[in-house]
């Protein structure tokens, strides 16, 4: 990519350089304007998709609990806890 690049997207040839070598530091609206000019504007979408993100789903279920209490052990609580006669406990 050239300084007419550059001037498309209307950055400089040192941030279209960092754009090349997959610089962190990079604003994401560059990035955007670049996969617009280049009619890849649909990967946003697929970036910013959760779905798609293999190490946040690992993260969001190392953050789940462990065990999951059963129904039987929810029974167990309810019933002894203080129960009015209408069977609600409170």
């Amino acid at each position: 990519m050239g300084s007419d690049f550059a001037e498309r997207i209307d950055v400089s040839r040192a941030t279209v350089s960092r754009l090349e070598r997959g610089d962190l530091g990079v604003k994401i609206e560059t990035l955007v304007g670049v996969l617009h000019i280049l009619g890849e504007i649909e990967k946003v979408t697929n970036l910013l998709d959760v779905s798609r993100d293999a190490t946040g789903m690992l993260l969001d279920l190392q953050g789940l609990p462990k065990r999951i209490a059963s129904e039987k052990s929810r029974a167990r609580v309810r019933a002894d806890g203080p129960i009015d006669p209408k069977g609600l406990a409170f």
